[in-house]
């Protein structure tokens, strides 16, 4: 399998899509509007506070910061509380979610006290990036996009919808407008069901999405229905992430338990909680900037939603001086409480509005 990564720059965060056999599998998204102590692809020696077993889970302290170490059912040795250990940051902390770190040995006899002990690239384990073209960049950017929906398109027609709750993540299926191939009834559903799958373990991994998943596939799938779905299911899982994948019932559910690493992309993306005027003051301040790049003279303005410009004037990273620095400096920034934002210029024909 040929796999490469491909990285996106833009004001406040850098993205990193992983491609296997040219198709875009996964998406890490890396937000530098605030400072961070643990950075992805970082390794400490960290020492453990507290082991949760009823999460699966142990808090670690790398200095300033208490990391989130996942394990399987068992508690492993190594997980005593005080034990110095060394970890690796796989994702840097989020909004109000602690970095997920990973356990790769035990320390040294000069490595006694918590301490970083090596930086590491923000595409972790993925292949050294290059820059995306300007088409792979709006490839980037619309994928991007479509993980801030609730839904996806099945190849051959129908769609599946992502209902992420507290709890876990509900899944459904639906033939929308695809076209039955005959009269069997069951027999559409079945053909429906197994190309279903295979998305659904597709956007699972680009969404990444963890914990109780529910799948609930058309009708009532017979037991040679349900085996072939088992079958096509575990086939289309290519992540090495850890995901048990229970039994359908009779029902047609299917429940599955993926491990966690850092917040899906739905809570990245800002489609609920404090992250939506992040997600908004970054996609304001890039459209801005682009606008800036063409204006041929002209100020551009842009009027932004007074909680997305709030969340901008408390970004550690200097945005105006990055603008004025790389941009330019003909530009006016208004809030309002009309709208999210709208990027227009001054004495122009073009109004582009979000």
């Amino acid at each position: 399998m040929k796999s490469e990564t491909i990285k996106v720059s833009r004001i406040g965060e850098n993205i990193y899509a992983l491609i296997e056999d040219g198709e875009i599998v996964e998406i890490r998204i890396e937000d530098f509007t605030q400072k961070q102590n643990a950075k992805t692809g970082q390794i400490y020696v960290g020492r453990v506070k507290e082991v949760e077993t009823r999460l699966s889970a142990a808090f670690v302290d790398i200095g300033g910061e208490i990391g989130f170490l996942s394990f399987s059912a068992k508690r492993p040795d190594y997980l005593v509380t005080g034990k110095l250990i060394k970890v690796k940051v796989v994702h840097s902390a989020h909004g109000n979610k602690s970095a997920t770190l990973k356990y790769i040995g035990e320390v040294s006899k000069n490595q006694a006290q918590i301490q970083l002990l090596e930086e590491g690239p923000e595409w972790g384990e993925w292949p050294t990036p290059r820059i995306a073209s300007s088409q792979e960049k709006i490839d980037i950017l619309e994928v991007m996009g479509q993980l801030a929906g609730r839904s996806a398109e099945i190849e051959k027609g129908g769609n599946i919808t992502i209902e992420p709750t507290t709890a876990l993540t509900a899944i459904d299926i639906d033939a929308s407008a695809r076209i039955a191939g005959g009269t069997n009834q069951g027999n559409f559903n079945h053909k429906l069901n197994l190309e279903a799958a295979k998305e659904i373990m597709r956007q699972i991994r680009l969404r990444n999405l963890s914990g109780l998943i529910v799948v609930d596939f058309v009708g009532a799938p017979s037991k040679i229905e349900a085996a072939e779905l088992m079958t096509v299911l575990k086939a289309s899982k290519t992540d090495t992430r850890k995901c048990e994948i229970l039994p359908i019932s009779k029902f047609g559910l299917c429940e599955m338990a993926r491990q966690s690493s850092g917040l899906p992309h739905h809570k990245v993306l800002g489609l609920e909680g404090c992250n939506y005027w992040r997600r908004t003051a970054i996609e304001a301040l890039n459209a801005l900037a682009e606008e800036m790049r063409i204006a041929k003279g002209d100020i551009v303005v842009l009027d932004i939603c007074a909680s997305a410009f709030d969340e901008l004037e408390h970004w550690d990273f200097n945005w105006r001086e990055f603008l004025h620095e790389n941009i330019g400096v003909r530009y006016d920034i208004r809030p309002n409480y009309a709208f999210d934002y709208r990027v227009s210029r001054k004495n122009a024909l073009s109004d582009l509005r979000h």
